[in-house]
């Protein structure tokens, strides 16, 4: 399970709310404290993952709003070829390499080729995203 650093978060938040965003979800092997490249992960089939946030809720993309989700699990690509620890994620606007928020994974995901990585993201604000 990972969370919202609160720290970075605040940058999220404008003054007046949340228009409907949409993010990019990375994962990490060490804390990234520059960019979501940093330390980001390189196992073989491995992209980023878009989350959106709405005035009614988080959700995945691909999948309706919900309002009240309190954590999102993130499904990322089969890893192909490679094992790594994933230790940290980060989130930025998709396009983008700023992070606007990180967090540690806790406990870590190990992956390998058998398997792909799912990270259970709790929200914050208990998903109110205003």
């Amino acid at each position: 399970k990972a969370m919202f650093d609160p720290t970075h978060y605040s940058a999220l938040v404008g003054a007046g709310g949340l228009q409907e965003t949409h993010y990019h979800v990375a994962l990490h092997v060490d804390y990234p404290t520059a960019s979501m490249t940093e330390h980001e992960t390189t196992y073989g089939n491995y992209a980023r993952q878009t989350v959106i946030e709405t005035a009614t809720g988080w959700t995945i993309a691909g999948e309706e709003p919900k309002a009240g989700v309190t954590e999102l699990e993130i499904r990322f690509p089969r890893c192909d070829s490679g094992m790594q620890t994933l230790r940290h994620f980060s989130l930025g606007l998709r396009g983008g390499d700023a992070i606007l928020s990180r967090g540690a994974i806790n406990p870590p995901i190990t992956i390998d080729t058998t398997g792909f990585p799912v990270l259970t993201l709790a929200l914050p604000n208990d998903g109110d995203p205003m």
